[in-house]
């Protein structure tokens, strides 16, 4: 919380620092909001962190001179109904569109059509299913699900001169894209998305040009203090400055920052450290072209996490997750062939979708009985 003071006297200046000027420079802007704004705490059952922030800090955002926020995330919901429909609230009045989100389903897919300088830009935002999810009657966070993603576009055609989509796709910590994720979002720019943005993996990942269109699989987080967090990648990020001109390609510059070590605000790389950003950026953009080499490093990647997900598969409290990745014990409980089945019943979409059902209620059930 080093920054709400900040937002909550709306000081850009100290929030933005030397990226101020680029930022209110541009003639849109659009961010990720990753937390309710909410009066009182009133947090949800669920696993993992609540996040939120006080109502005063919509005076940052209104400083900022942001025009939409994407509230499609998992942490938009951490305070229940009410915290998504305040924050949605608050936003409008202050001027800001939200797009991602809303009192049931229906409202939450709804896309955003802007005016820009006589540009027409169409803006979807979608969260990965996870305890944010809007339902038919309940608010929320507008789920990814390629049915969805279809009938929206079916809206957009005809009605926008780019259409945009911010994705909280991806793994945590992973700057490159699964091979699921990389045809995913192949798919959305080969329905007609110019613009993907992907924002949830917190670090800065990999980008494409991809059959004119433009694809990030992560900008890493601005900002989104966390003081006990050793990962550098944490603390660095880029923002997309993006020149959108009706029947040409997007243009696409990255301004590459840190949050600043004393938690406040962010500041531009300095020179050195962005050359080396860039370069970087571009090794990434020619290794992801290799479909070899995006599942070579998802299968690395998915090695080194195999003990914490046999362990969560075991039911295994956070002690035991840790002493299981220490030892790996969880390895010798399955033999092959509970291994196979397991594989099969999540890959399978039919088995997968009885094992959630049953996960859901059962949940439900014992949640229900501890009040």
């Amino acid at each position: 919380r080093r920054n709400e003071a900040l937002f909550c006297a709306g000081s850009a200046q100290e929030i933005l620092g030397d990226l101020l000027p680029a930022w209110q420079n541009a003639d849109f802007r659009l961010v990720n909001l990753e937390c309710p704004l909410i009066a009182s705490p009133a947090p949800i059952k669920k696993t993992g962190p609540h996040l939120s922030a006080q109502e005063r800090t919509i005076n940052g955002l209104k400083a900022l001179g942001i025009d939409v926020v994407g509230i499609a995330n998992n942490h938009i919901r951490d305070h229940g109904a009410d915290g998504v429909l305040n924050t949605i609230r608050l936003c409008r009045e202050n001027g800001i569109a939200v797009v991602g989100g809303g009192a049931n389903l229906a409202e939450a897919r709804e896309p955003l059509i802007c005016e820009i300088k006589g540009l027409r830009l169409g803006i979807i935002a979608m969260a990965d299913l996870e305890w944010s999810t809007a339902g038919l009657d309940s608010a929320g966070a507008n789920p990814f699900l390629m049915s969805g993603f279809l009938k929206t576009m079916r809206y957009l055609r005809g009605k926008c001169d780019h259409i945009l989509a911010l994705l909280h796709l991806g793994k945590e910590h992973y700057p490159y894209p699964s091979p699921e994720l990389q045809d995913t979002c192949r798919c959305l720019a080969d329905e007609g998305v110019s613009v993907v943005i992907c924002q949830h993996s917190h670090c800065a990942g990999a980008c494409e040009h991809y059959n004119g269109r433009f694809v990030c699989y992560g900008q890493g987080n601005l900002i989104f203090d966390s003081p006990k967090s050793k990962m550098e990648s944490w603390r660095s990020g880029y923002l997309l400055e993006i020149v959108l001109t009706p029947g040409s390609p997007p243009a696409i510059k990255a301004r590459p920052y840190d949050q600043r070590q004393d938690g406040r605000g962010v500041e531009p790389m300095g020179s050195c450290e962005a050359e080396e950003f860039h370069d970087r950026m571009k090794i990434m953009e020619i290794e992801i072209q290799d479909m070899n080499f995006v599942g070579r490093k998802w299968v690395e990647f998915c090695r080194e996490k195999r003990d914490l997900y046999f362990s969560i598969l075991a039911g295994h409290g956070r002690c035991h997750r840790k002493f299981n990745q220490l030892t790996g014990l969880t390895r010798y409980m399955y033999s092959s062939d509970a291994v196979a089945i397991l594989e099969n019943v999540v890959r399978c979409k039919a088995h997968l979708e009885v094992l959630q059902s049953i996960l859901c209620d059962f949940r439900t059930e014992r949640w229900n009985r501890m009040k």
